[in-house]
């Protein structure tokens, strides 16, 4: 990244809660952003998400504008810098490579609405450019929380491409056993005898 990138600062917060302006409207938030057409438009745009986004680095680490019923191409997000996060604004991004590993990331959403993660696959590494800080190199987390804003810009939800976490397929810990089987225990029984009330193979 830039030697001094676009940080955000000074701005005031607002006293609504994310959860509570983000837009839940799944067809409005399928729609693709439009550029800016100038920096004075992006700025503006990046003044009302920096009002919205939530200083709780740890919950709320980035906000596209069409999740607060904006549709341009411009999203702020918190970085990691070797001294502490900083909320970083990208207007007009546009991806130049993708590189590291794919690897599975779970992520929230509060346009999604769910309090439960979805598993999305992220690369580990990607390079964009826009027009307040140039060509970027992100990697690991800050890879990640890009990728997702990316999405959002583009009209793509983590429900559009992941799975529910808590919806994975169901993995068997035993194999199926017949009901006149010996059963599993070890008793020399029929498992239709023994414990087939205590323990269900078919699910």
């Amino acid at each position: 990244m830039k030697s001094k990138p676009k940080i955000v600062a000074n701005f005031k917060s607002s006293k609504k809660g994310l959860y509570d302006v983000c837009i839940k409207d799944v067809k409005f938030l399928h729609q693709p952003c439009d550029d800016c057409d100038s920096e004075e438009e992006a700025n503006a745009v990046v003044m009302t998400l920096s009002s919205f986004l939530n200083q709780d680095k740890e919950q709320s680490l980035g906000l596209a504008a069409n999740q607060v019923g904006i549709l341009k191409n411009v999203f702020v997000a918190w970085l990691q810098f070797e001294d502490g996060k900083k909320l970083i604004a990208f207007g007009n991004p546009k991806t130049i490579s993708y590189g590291g590993e794919l690897v599975k990331s779970e992520e929230l959403c509060f346009s999604i609405g769910s309090s439960k993660p979805y598993i999305v696959e992220r690369h580990t590494k990607i390079v964009i450019e826009d027009m307040f800080n140039g060509e970027v190199t992100l990697t690991d987390e800050d890879a990640f929380v890009v990728q997702h804003e990316l999405d959002h810009l583009s009209g793509k939800l983590i429900s559009d491409h992941g799975k529910p976490a808590w919806r994975q397929p169901f993995k068997r810990v035993f194999d199926k056993v017949g009901r006149n089987e010996k059963c599993i225990c070890g008793s020399n029984k029929k498992y239709k005898k023994c414990c087939i009330e205590k323990i269900d193979l078919d699910g």
